[in-house]
């Protein structure tokens, strides 16, 4: 097994300084990253603390959809995890866990997608998630997704970003 801690990250001034923002939204982005890490890889244990509080304390899970529900318990919250759809298409590398249409949010901070494990921001996948919910969503009601794709690497492009995070294919 493998131990990553991390400490102090900005204890001297970051190269970078005015482009941090508050405590609290850097603390925000940094939780982002450790939980997209671990709704990805759901067979790795995730302790996460910060100011000595312990964030999440997450157990080893089995890849399959029963882990990926109880991970994303932790995560997303038991009561959203339990109500959520699965869907899976092993042929074309597909499987998702979306919000049944009666279940939609005032926010989009529940969407998450993944290519090949890594957290991706694509607006195609997000479209096409849109599109999928038209005859059901209000206006301002947006579904909960997680969305796991497993593709060639030559069936989409990475760099076109620095921080590899947005996609093409």
């Amino acid at each position: 097994g493998t131990t990553v801690e991390v400490r102090d990250l900005f204890f001297n001034t970051p190269a970078r300084l005015k482009f941090l923002k508050s405590d609290n939204v850097e603390r925000s982005h940094l939780l982002s990253c450790a939980e997209e890490a671990a709704m990805a890889n759901p067979q790795v244990v995730f302790n996460v603390r910060t100011d000595g509080s312990k964030i999440y304390s997450l157990t080893a899970q089995k890849d399959d959809e029963q882990g990926l529900r109880n991970r994303l318990g932790k995560i997303l919250g038991e009561d959203i995890a339990k109500t959520m759809l699965y869907i899976q298409d092993e042929k074309h590398g597909f499987k998702a866990f979306v919000s049944p249409a009666d279940k939609l949010y005032p926010a989009r901070d529940r969407q998450f997608f993944f290519v090949n494990k890594r957290p991706v921001s694509c607006k195609l996948i997000q479209q096409a998630l849109y599109k999928a919910y038209q005859p059901y969503r209000e206006k301002d009601k947006h579904p909960s997704a997680v969305i796991f794709m497993t593709l060639a690497p030559s069936e989409f492009d990475v760099n076109i970003h620095p921080q590899k995070k947005d996609i093409k294919f």
